[in-house]
């Protein structure tokens, strides 16, 4: 996947899912899935619950930072966005998720607007792009922390 490569080539490492985050990707996602990070939810797709509960999953692992939530027009899914907001507005960055939420024009624009006015996610173009948003959102956290001690 570009979005990972691009993250690796930042540094940035794609890490490995805990015990309990694998057992609910087990259990949510059908046979063909990837059920490794990154997840490619195959037929999933469909199912917004699965999708919401793939992101509480995985939001809530501990070794997992951040979420770079890739959703592209592929599944012809058009409540995808609809059917994950509620939990993306709930969440509420506590962990940041940044998406590429790609659609044909009048598909998702709306949905993904309001869930950007709300705080709920940061959306770009492209996976790349939002991989080299959410690499710059990490260095920039890391030079925070190094800086924050000397009074900055």
């Amino acid at each position: 996947m570009a979005a990972c490569d691009t993250l690796e080539a930042a540094g940035l490492d794609v890490p490995s899912f805990s015990p309990a985050t694998r057992a609910e990707v087990e259990r949510l996602l059908p046979p063909l899935a990837l059920r490794t990070n990154p997840v490619d939810m195959g037929p999933a797709w469909y199912d917004n619950d699965a999708i919401a509960g793939m992101m509480r999953a995985v939001l809530e692992d501990e070794r997992i930072d951040a979420v770079l939530l890739l959703m592209m027009f592929a599944s012809a899914n058009r409540t995808a966005i609809s059917g994950s907001a509620p939990f993306l507005r709930d969440w509420s960055q506590r962990k940041p998720v940044v998406s590429c939420l790609l659609a044909p024009p009048g598909i998702w624009d709306e949905e993904v607007k309001a869930l950007e006015r709300d705080g709920a996610l940061v959306n770009f173009p492209t996976p790349e792009r939002a991989a080299r948003a959410l690499a710059a959102l990490y260095h920039a956290a890391g030079l925070r922390a190094k800086l924050e001690p000397a009074g900055f």
